[in-house]
């Protein structure tokens, strides 16, 4: 990773699923829908959920349609 970047975690906007990674410029602040929290690793079937009023992610049940 490049000087002055770091990882950070993608999050679905309405039900909150761990999406994907990425980077971004330190000091530039979070892109909407993202952490730098990095999220847990799960069972099959499960899938991290950020909490954003906590600012930590859950595990859940991967019950999310992704067919949209």
């Amino acid at each position: 990773m490049g000087k002055g970047l770091k990882n950070i975690f993608y999050y679905h906007h309405e039900d909150f699923y761990y999406c994907r990674n990425g980077v971004a410029q330190i000091g530039l602040g979070l892109p909407e829908c993202s952490t730098d929290l990095c999220p847990p690793s799960c069972e099959e079937g499960y899938v991290p959920v950020f909490d954003v009023k906590a600012q930590k992610w859950k595990i859940s049940l991967d019950e999310f349609d992704r067919s949209v």
